[in-house]
Formats: structure tokens, sequence, C-alpha cells
């Protein structure tokens, strides 16, 4: 019997880019459930380099340069999980913050990296 397959949209933006050493940018990640089946424990990380501290996130707990996101045990077909966080630029260079996603459903991490100009 055939049940459905998830399909998974991992997007980030940042907001604004460029950004001044010491003014504030928001970076909002997207996980997307494209397909027609759930996806389980969908685990969600962001980490910075040494041009961008993150500083603040309404859900996710701030430990150096990583943010940890709680576990989604089941996001269903066609809905969408959204991540923010606030972070501050300290170091003027071209900036990365990658967001690494892992679910039950796809074996190797999912990856979305987001360049932002520190100046």
């Amino acid at each position: 019997m055939w049940k459905g397959v998830a399909g998974v949209l991992l997007e980030m933006v940042d907001d604004p880019d460029p950004v001044q050493v010491g003014e504030s940018v928001k970076y909002t990640i997207r996980v997307t459930n494209q397909g027609f089946a759930d996806i389980h424990n969908v685990g969600m990380t962001a980490q910075y380099s040494s041009e961008v501290d993150p500083v603040s996130s309404p859900v996710g707990t701030v430990n150096g340069k990583t943010v940890k996101f709680p576990v989604i045990p089941v996001l269903e077909p066609k809905k969408v999980a959204t991540y923010t966080v606030t972070a501050k630029g300290v170091k003027a260079g071209d900036h990365r913050t990658k967001a690494v996603l892992t679910c039950d459903e796809i074996k190797s991490p999912v990856v979305k990296e987001e360049s932002t100009t520190i100046y």
C-alpha cells in the first residue's frame, strides 16, 4: 500500500544584507513539507562563523556560535515550520550562516547556506 512520500524544502533569508559591524540582522529559516506524507523528528540547528554573533531566538537556544531549535515530532504534508534568529555583525567579511536539518525520512542532513556581507 502506497502512503505517500515526504519532500523537504529548506529556505533561509537574511534581512538586511549588507550589515554594518555592530548592527543587527534577522535570519528566517523555513522548513516546508512539500510531500504527501509526514516528516518525523525534524531537528534544526543554525551555525555562525566569526563575522556574526547569534544573539537571540524566540524558540531556539543560543550556545556560542550555534542555535539549536526544539525537535518537531511531526511536520504534516504542506505544513511549514519557521525559525528566526537575531544576530549582530561583529567583524567585516563575507559571513555564511549554515542551517542544518535532520529528520527520520532523510539519511543525510539537509544543509542550506546564506551569505551576509558585514562591513
